[in-house]
């Protein structure tokens, strides 16, 4: 339907026929271009809206016995288990934040990508069966990181001020 109407608006306009086609190339590129961006932004909240939630609700609304156990088994907190996995809430909550608003975004990105790279070498470490959880986090860290890559990628284009490669 649009092309249909943009012939007919070429035909009124009486433009020569290469400016029709350059101005077609254009709208479509600047479609895809529009595309990108959204995918990018749908991708950084996906990040962003699962660093929210993760922070909120198992870390300071409903921590399980597991999570404190595998906190205190590996050692790294301070001055308690459940305090201390209370302030990663928050952080990850603040993360979630910086994410979904886009500040800093490949920054951001690459910060939240390393930071559940630890994450699953910690909670694998100390919490062996968790790789074989059904609900467990590594099958939707994976997704995440692939998330992080199409906002890195497309960030850095963004970033350049060049056209993406369609």
């Amino acid at each position: 339907m649009e092309a249909v109407l943009l012939l007919i608006w070429w035909r009124r306009s009486g433009t020569s026929e290469s400016t029709f086609t350059d101005t077609m190339g254009i709208m479509k590129h600047n479609g895809h271009v529009v595309l990108l961006r959204r995918l990018k932004i749908v991708c950084r909240w996906s990040l962003g809206l699962v660093w929210i939630w993760e922070g909120l609700i198992p870390k300071i609304l409903w921590p399980t016995a597991m999570q404190t156990e595998t906190v205190e088994r590996s050692g790294l907190f301070w001055p308690d288990p459940e305090r201390f996995l209370q302030g990663l809430g928050l952080a990850m909550i603040v993360a979630g934040v910086i994410l979904c608003v886009g500040w800093m975004e490949r920054l951001a990105v690459l910060t939240a990508t390393l930071a559940m790279g630890v994450l699953i070498v910690l909670v694998v470490g100390n919490h062996p069966a968790s790789i074989g959880d059904m609900h467990g986090g590594i099958g939707k860290d994976l997704c995440l990181i692939a998330c992080a890559w199409v906002v890195w990628e497309l960030g850095k284009v963004e970033a350049s001020g060049s056209r993406p490669e369609v």
